[in-house]
């Protein structure tokens, strides 16, 4: 890829407190899956938070020439849709107690276009060269434990659980 070429057009992205926020709307809800809230004794739960991760993904979405497409003319662009396309998927350590993750995401698919109404479009392109939509994914993932127990002498019960949010997602239009 020509670096000098990859303008980045972000199409997605969510703020730390959105990210926030939302993680703890999941945990809520966990929580009051094994009928608990913040109103219960704390000898009846436990909370233990692994260090939330971003992992990305990069790669080309679906539907595009293999040499890429030739605009013939120094406008055009992409269309983009995050439904589809290839899957690319991972799995990382958070250590005791959290053990292995493992995560995928699609990469979706994309269309050349001539359009300026296109998802990614650019105006100094190489009429010569070819193009690829290339796309990147960041996920924050957060694994974490809820302990519970019904009587304070009770040994802890571990239900293990990961919450996942699609952080941004970023396109760029590059010479293949």
């Amino acid at each position: 890829m020509n670096d000098d070429l990859n303008e980045e057009n972000i199409v997605y992205h969510k703020t730390d407190e959105q990210l926030n926020a939302e993680f703890e709307a999941k945990i809520n809800n966990r929580m009051k899956e094994l009928g608990l809230s913040e109103k219960t004794r704390m000898s009846e739960w436990r909370r233990e938070d692994a260090e939330p991760k971003i992992y990305t993904f990069h790669g080309y979405p679906d539907g595009q020439p293999t040499n890429g497409y030739c605009f013939h003319s120094r406008m055009g662009g992409f269309s983009y849709s995050d439904n589809g396309g290839p899957s690319s998927s991972l799995s990382l350590s958070f250590g005791d107690p959290f053990g292995v993750v493992s995560f995928s995401t699609n990469l979706g698919t994309a269309t050349p276009s001539a359009s300026v109404s296109a998802s990614v479009y650019r105006d100094d392109l190489n009429p010569n060269a070819y193009y690829k939509l290339a796309v990147t994914k960041r996920y924050t993932v957060k694994p974490y434990i809820i302990y519970t127990r019904e009587y304070a002498n009770d040994p802890w019960v571990a239900h293990h659980y990961t919450e996942s949010s699609l952080t941004s997602v970023d396109l760029y239009i590059t010479i293949v």
